[in-house]
């Protein structure tokens, strides 16, 4: 008798990560997906890995494959290379998926053969301040080319995948030293590509202090390496083309804000450089304001004051210092705030308040009016 095919593969590259990996393949288990294989590519792990997957491992609905190391993208296509679902999901072995939504996700893309790719919504967590820290939210609907062109708005887990799209050899570029996952949607969306965004919760995203996403230069550079080959495929539509100042400088705004989460002035100020280049006006560092908020929460950096302080120190000579460091702070106790209330924190969204109302009282009557009366009496 021929198997049945699975419904979805999802595919979990690891490296070093026995510490987190057990909790990955429950988090699958956990969201209860029909007909499904787990594929895990250890790629050279030195650490315990087998021992911990071991007790997972059937050789049907959960397979372990040892290959040399050659990276994060050749670890996802030896995974592809095997699996055999008619979708495909890619987890990292320190992420979470979040239970609920999945099966939903994979009705949505077979009632749907249109499209190619649906996402969802996340969240991003760390296991060093404290988990959730962010949600990740956009709003529901087609994403168009011309957003992916300037950014990659999705972690790669909040991706599922129809299997065809790597049927005629889409793979991740192994020669990428981050951002692969951009540079693969990117192209996949140049070629025809269409994705759906749902208002659905799939993933959640560990935030380490050793992960790439934190090695600053590394992670902005491999953005500007992926911007090039973006804006260097010939069958990118002509009317897109424009956009490549916009991608650089949102580079360069994630260069600023991580720059600061280290307490790196000499980073933040030549990723601040980059960004001024690339937009005009005197006011337009003022735009990097969101991006400086909710890069705040990364577990590198050692304090709020030393993160604003890295900030100004990026900003040019005719800023004034004084009311750049009150707008900071205030945006970030406004975040705070709204952070709070996201998570249901009712004594955080109190003690945020306090915080807000107490150091920036006109800030917080003009965003937060009827709380700020209550509290008053």
């Amino acid at each position: 008798m021929t198997p049945q095919q699975p419904t979805v593969s999802f595919i979990i590259p690891v490296y070093n990560g026995a510490e987190w990996i057990a909790d990955a393949i429950r988090s699958i288990l956990d969201a209860k997906p029909r007909d499904f294989q787990i594929i895990i590519i250890d790629d050279g792990s030195t650490d315990n890995v087998r021992e911990v997957v071991d007790r997972f491992v059937d050789g049907d609905s959960c397979r372990y494959k040892h290959q040399a190391n050659r990276g994060l993208s050749a670890a996802r296509n030896a995974g592809l290379d095997v699996a055999s679902g008619r979708h495909v999901l890619f987890l990292d072995a320190d992420d979470l998926l979040i239970a609920g939504d999945l099966n939903s996700q994979i009705d949505w893309l077979e009632a749907n053969p249109d499209y190619d790719i649906v996402t969802a919504n996340g969240l991003r967590f760390s296991d060093n301040v404290g988990s959730p820290i962010r949600l990740i939210e956009h709003p529901p609907g087609e994403v168009p080319l011309s957003r992916v062109v300037v950014s990659n708005p999705f972690p790669i887990h909040a991706l599922l995948f129809r299997r065809e799209l790597f049927d005629g050899g889409l793979r991740f570029e192994e020669s990428l030293n981050g951002a692969e996952d951009w540079d693969l949607l990117a192209r996949a969306m140049i070629d025809g590509a269409r994705v759906m965004h749902r208002n659905a919760w799939l993933a959640a995203y560990r935030t380490l202090p050793v992960s790439m996403s934190t090695n600053s230069d590394r992670q902005i550079n491999a953005l500007l390496t992926v911007i090039d080959r973006i804006h260097d495929n010939p069958k990118l539509p002509e009317n897109l083309r424009a956009l490549e100042a916009r991608a650089i400088a949102d580079a360069a705004s994630h260069g600023v804000a991580k720059a600061c989460t280290e307490g790196n002035p000499q980073g933040s100020r030549q990723w601040m450089a980059i960004f001024l280049a690339m937009e005009d006006g005197d006011d337009a560092w003022r735009s990097l304001l969101p991006r400086i908020v909710a890069a705040e929460r990364n577990p590198r950096m050692s304090s709020r004051e030393q993160y604003i302080d890295t900030f100004l120190q990026s900003l040019p000579e005719f800023v004034d210092r004084k009311e750049a460091g009150e707008l900071v702070h205030a945006a970030l106790l406004t975040d705070d705030v709204s952070r709070a209330r996201e998570f249901g924190n009712k004594p955080g969204v109190l003690a945020s308040l306090a915080k807000l109302l107490s150091s920036h009282p006109r800030h917080a009557l003009r965003h937060y009016k009827k709380e700020v009366r209550k509290r008053l009496g």
